[in-house]
């Protein structure tokens, strides 16, 4: 089955896709998620596909070639007001990409996390860290959520997006990074070690692992990108989506994509300094985390009155 799917991937198509449902329409960021499946599969009981179109930003070389005559295809007058006048514009494919981010077979937890639904915020103590986040839900997820990440550390995938390898992490470019805009630059830091899932294994010991990832990362994106130190974030997410620990690297301009709000993303620099200070810190933290209401921990925590 494995290798049907494999051989299947190559040959994958989104005009192949059949919507089922949208579970997200976002206006303000122009990306939308859609759930459904292949043609040429059963509806039931095969396996799904899950959709994010994202209008991309205007490429810069494009739009200083931009000419009416050329490059605008229909113009529907819509609204005048005096000096305002607004028109709909069909532009040439070049001026109206589409970013399309095809998961095949789509997971359950990702599907669950691409849906619209109500947020709360939690205080995760380390008390109830260690009798329900860790057990109940932790630590019953299945490895094979992580086998694309174990695909990059043993060198199998993604040979081509490597900026920096050495024996504690490995840097990649991520998908998310739209290679004509700078402002778009997204990486992640996996380092080579599994039985690290979140910053609450972390410890003092690790130092030499985050201090090793900040500094090689930082250099690695100066000199490779010419990004300035001053416009590099880096942080961890808590709770991340996938369970084997890793750290993102972005332009600051992606701070919201790379959720930098409180809740969700953690300093680089913070989780250094906070070890530095106390050995044991995120075995002790109270952590504020936001979980949307379909997130399975959200109802383990609801299922034991934690809120």
């Amino acid at each position: 089955m494995e290798t049907e799917i494999s051989e299947q991937k190559k040959a994958l198509c989104p005009k192949d896709f059949v919507l089922e449902r949208i579970l997200n329409n976002i206006i303000d960021k122009k990306i939308t998620y859609l759930l459904g499946h292949l043609s040429y599969e059963d509806p039931v009981t095969g396996p799904k596909v899950l959709l994010k179109l994202e209008k991309i930003a205007f490429e810069e070389a494009l739009i200083q070639q931009f000419n009416g005559a050329e490059h605008v295809t229909t113009s529907d007058h819509f609204f005048s007001n005096d000096i305002y006048i607004k028109f709909f514009l069909q532009l040439k494919p070049d001026f109206s990409k589409i970013q399309c981010d095809f998961i095949y077979p789509a997971p359950q937890n990702l599907i669950e996390k691409y849906t619209s639904q109500d947020r709360h915020q939690i205080e995760e103590t380390a008390e109830i860290y260690e009798k329900y986040t860790k057990p109940l839900y932790i630590e019953k997820k299945s490895p094979s959520e992580n086998e694309w990440m174990h695909n990059i550390i043993e060198y199998k995938k993604e040979i081509e997006l490597t900026m920096f390898r050495n024996e504690l992490f490995t840097l990649q470019l991520d998908f998310q990074y739209n290679h004509s805009d700078l402002n778009t630059l997204y990486l992640l830091a996996i380092p080579i070690q599994r039985d690290l899932r979140t910053i609450r294994d972390l410890t003092g010991e690790h130092l030499p692992l985050l201090k090793s990832i900040r500094n090689n990362s930082i250099e690695t994106i100066v000199k490779k990108f010419g990004l300035p130190k001053s416009k590099i974030l880096s942080l961890f997410h808590y709770q991340p989506t996938y369970y084997h620990l890793h750290i993102h690297f972005a332009h600051i301009d992606m701070a919201e994509q790379m959720g930098a709000a409180m809740g969700k993303g953690v300093a680089l620099t913070d989780v250094i300094e906070n070890l530095e200070m106390d050995s044991d810190y995120y075995k002790k933290k109270t952590m504020s985390i936001r979980l949307g209401t379909n997130h399975d921990l959200y109802k383990i925590f609801k299922e034991n009155c934690i809120v």
